[in-house]
């Protein structure tokens, strides 16, 4: 009898979940050009019940150059209103560009930030570039411009945000002179204004370099002091628009590049590491979390997720949420496609012009104290070359978490052990797709969701030159 009652419930739940499934509405937004290999970085900004945008940028340097930001506008329906875009500004034939990164304003305006320099003109700009949904137009304007010698000589700039995403610190590396001293140009702005709230210059005059950088919410940058030899050790200054300190370590460490999380308002440096001294597995051996207020190591913890990587180029931190007294820490590993054929013949264009693959994605999930609870592994389509997807997509609706992998195209919740559930596993192959056998891979990071209408926005390409946006109405 008790048998028979387990399968009654068990039929019954699994007749409901079809049930669930069966009230979605899926809509097919007509195709538009897309580049799949030019446009890259590919995210949704400014989304909400009316319209969604989706933001690109194109950097495409030798005869056909394009450097290009670019906005699309859509309808409820997905069909595309219009397509908005900006070059990069230019001083000459010769200029070169990077795409520092992107954000989206409370204010209805999407951002994104350039570097660009040129040898005959000697001189770097560092630009924002601003789309304003109520004009529908996109302006050009310089935040900080400074001279170089040469285009091979300009400075290393790079740009993060802080964990809460309301500010921006740009950190402007210049090219250093045999013993001259560093000196670093460092750019607070709000996210949101996008005006900048402090700046400064900062030098060194010791045998370090500066490697990376990362911002507190409060506006406190930290920068990782890297040792050129490994009998030195790597230390921390951090800079705000009062002045600078500097912190040190335990022990000899070669840090990765780091995140800063805000708990109670106090800061905590997050990344992954391993020991100078002695031997170690992999550049990403352990995961550090460190006090920066008292300038002391917490826990330095153990991993061996990403031993078997082979050419591992970094592990980024893609998402980082602070919930039932737990860090969950969201990571994608990136490493380089493999430049031999299978038949061993060296394949050139991936030897003089390398590409990446998210091949890994984990969860890795720390108390408050810093200690490593447990490491989730996701199932992920590790084929997609960074530029055009990243690892996974991921949203966090009233703090249930929901993966978009490309994983057998599924889009799937996590169980609160963070086990996939299967019982919420979406598959868009089920269903009626007008371009199902045209090649369509689902854009992973393309995901929105609308709670006022229930409504999930997801993005596909079609080919090398089209993409269309799907709506799942009716999730819940």
């Amino acid at each position: 009898m008790l048998n028979n009652m387990k399968k009654i419930f068990l039929l019954l739940a699994i007749t409901l979940s079809q049930f669930s499934f069966s009230q979605l509405k899926f809509e097919f937004g007509s195709k538009f050009d897309y580049d799949v290999k030019a446009e890259t970085k590919p995210e949704f900004v400014l989304t909400d019940n009316y319209n969604t945008y989706l933001l690109t940028t194109t950097n495409v340097t030798g005869m056909m150059s394009r450097n290009q930001m670019i906005v699309r506008k859509f309808d409820q329906k997905n069909q595309l209103i219009n397509t908005y875009t900006q070059n990069f500004p230019k001083f000459d034939i010769g200029t070169l560009h990077n795409v520092l990164g992107s954000c989206a304003t409370n204010t209805g305006k999407a951002v994104v930030f350039t570097e660009s320099y040129s040898t005959k003109s000697k001189k770097t700009d560092i630009s924002k570039l601003v789309f304003d949904k109520k004009t529908n137009e996109i302006t050009t304007t310089v935040v900080a411009t400074y001279p170089i010698l040469s285009a091979g000589k300009a400075a290393n700039v790079n740009l993060q945000k802080s964990d809460n995403g309301n500010l921006i610190a740009i950190r402007c590396t210049k090219n250093r002179a045999k013993e001259e001293p560093e000196v670093n140009l460092i750019l607070v702005l709000d996210a949101n204004s996008l005006e900048i709230v402090w700046q400064k210059e900062v030098s060194f005059d010791d045998k370090y370099f500066t490697e990376f950088h990362t911002v507190s919410n409060a506006g406190k940058v930290v920068l990782v002091r890297s040792a050129k030899s490994s009998k030195m050790d790597t230390y921390l200054t951090t800079v705000t628009s009062d002045g600078q300190e500097n912190k040190v370590f335990e022990e000899v460490l070669k840090l990765q590049q780091p995140k800063l999380v805000s708990i109670n308002s106090q800061d905590y440096l997050i990344a992954f590491n391993y020991a100078v001294k002695g031997s170690h597995s992999s550049d990403y051996d352990k995961l550090l979390f460190y006090d920066i207020a008292l300038g002391k190591t917490l826990q330095n913890n153990k991993i061996s997720e990403f031993n078997t990587l082979k050419k591992l180029k970094e592990v980024e931190f893609k998402n980082i949420f602070l919930q039932n007294n737990e860090i969950h820490l969201f990571t994608q590993a990136k490493t380089e496609v493999d430049a031999k054929n299978p038949d061993g013949s060296m394949n050139n264009d991936l030897f003089f012009n390398p590409k990446f693959r998210y091949e890994l994605s984990n969860l890795f999930v720390l108390s408050y104290e810093g200690i490593l609870k447990s490491i989730i592994k996701f199932p992920t389509d590790n084929s997609r070359i960074v530029e055009q997807s990243d690892a996974f997509g991921l949203i966090n609706i009233k703090g249930s978490y929901y993966l978009n992998t490309g994983h057998h195209h599924s889009f799937f919740s996590l169980k609160p052990d963070f086990s996939v559930n299967e019982n919420d596993l979406l598959s868009f192959t089920n269903y009626d797709d007008p371009d199902r056998d045209r090649n369509v891979v689902y854009v992973n990071q393309l995901i929105h969701f609308l709670p006022d209408s229930k409504r999930l926005v997801f993005a596909r390409t079609i080919g090398q030159d089209k993409m269309s946006l799907v709506n799942v109405i009716n999730f819940k």
